[in-house]
């Protein structure tokens, strides 16, 4: 399976989400590899720094750049799972990703220039089905509020009834900053020690996602 993090906007925590699901997978026993598909190459600092750590689960991590297709088919015929970490805009290697991915995540903030892409991304998609008619995608909230009283997430739902094609997630990634930390150490927020509280919610949070883009195929 071939599972692509990208979107139109920048900072909404791609590659948050695609380290964190990656180690989630191979911590499984699931066999799984990150292609570092942004030329930023956040993804590949990540998981230098984790090669550092010999109590960690090693994760292949490939960087490819321009088109991506060929590379990402090729290492769904080795690896049961490919995430995709691709930049935060229309770019070549989302789009050629796309072409090779069974499924898109697209994680969004809650905020309103954020969701304003969704027009965007949506044209995007009606094209890359041209040619790949059986791509999913998924939008995923990023960096909510831990507030119970924040209306963001429940702003942001009503939102995407206009867009069918895009089917918003139930998991959602709030605002933590365990999950900056994490990146630091070449781990997922799931390997963090002395976490509190918030690193257990944060726990709670990428595991459900992981079971969630499970539940797809």
């Amino acid at each position: 399976m071939i599972f692509l993090i990208g979107g139109q906007k920048g900072g909404t925590g791609k590659t948050t989400v695609a380290i964190n699901l990656v180690a989630q997978l191979v911590n499984m026993g699931k066999k799984a590899i990150l292609i570092d598909a942004d030329r930023q190459s956040s993804a590949t600092h990540w998981a230098d720094y984790r090669e550092e750590d010999s109590t960690l689960m090693p994760i292949r991590c490939i960087q490819k750049f321009d088109n991506i297709k060929g590379t990402a088919i090729e290492m769904s015929e080795l690896y049961d799972y490919v995430i995709i970490d691709t930049a935060g805009r229309d770019s070549r290697e989302m789009r050629t990703g796309m072409f090779a991915a069974d499924a898109v995540i697209l994680p969004f903030r809650a905020t309103q220039f954020d969701l304003l892409t969704l027009e965007h991304v949506q044209g995007v998609l009606e094209e890359i089905r041209d040619v790949n008619p059986s791509l999913e995608a998924h939008a995923l909230l990023t960096q909510t509020s831990t507030n119970f009283r924040a209306t963001d997430f429940k702003e942001a739902q009503d939102i995407f009834t206009d867009f069918p094609d895009v089917s918003l997630m139930n998991s959602v990634i709030k605002h933590r900053m365990i999950y900056q930390n994490s990146l630091a150490e070449g781990r997922a927020v799931t390997e963090m020690r002395r976490t509190g509280s918030s690193g257990a919610s944060a726990n709670r949070e990428i595991k459900k996602l992981t079971q969630e883009v499970l539940s797809w195929h």
